[in-house]
């Protein structure tokens, strides 16, 4: 009995390996992306831990279970945006769209987390700055 299970795994295994490299280079594309938004999401965990600490309320896991789920949602969103793209539309770039808003999504809130922390509103000084760049190139 065990010996026909070994042998059953050890014919499988070789299957397993190769439907293992396909799904790698099928999805190769959207590693980059999932790569970016995983690194948005760990920077906005993190600042909102240190925002949550500052204004001395509790940490969670409720927090840190919600943190997780949305970053299961968005490489969901962008694995499934991928698949749509491949199969109905690929002359329209979805995933990275979909990659595209998910981003915009987590630096907003990484700033309005760093807004909290610091006491400056980012936005505000960034249109600042830009503005006076332009007073700049119109002076001249």
């Amino acid at each position: 009995m065990w010996h026909d299970l070994l042998n059953l795994i050890s014919k499988a295994i070789p299957y397993a390996y190769k439907f293992g490299f396909f799904v790698y280079l099928y999805f190769s594309p959207t590693h980059s992306s999932l790569l970016v938004i995983t690194i948005f999401v760990i920077i906005d965990f993190i600042t909102g831990v240190w925002k949550a600490r500052r204004n001395k309320q509790d940490v969670t896991s409720k927090m840190m279970r919600v943190s997780i789920g949305k970053a299961v949602a968005y490489m969901i969103a962008i694995l499934i945006a991928h698949l749509f793209e491949l199969t109905f539309a690929s002359a329209l770039p979805f995933m990275r769209m979909v990659a595209f808003f998910i981003a915009s999504a987590e630096i907003k809130s990484i700033y309005e987390n760093l807004g909290e922390i610091t006491g400056l509103d980012f936005w505000t000084f960034i249109k600042e700055k830009l503005a006076g760049i332009n007073s700049n190139k119109n002076s001249n």
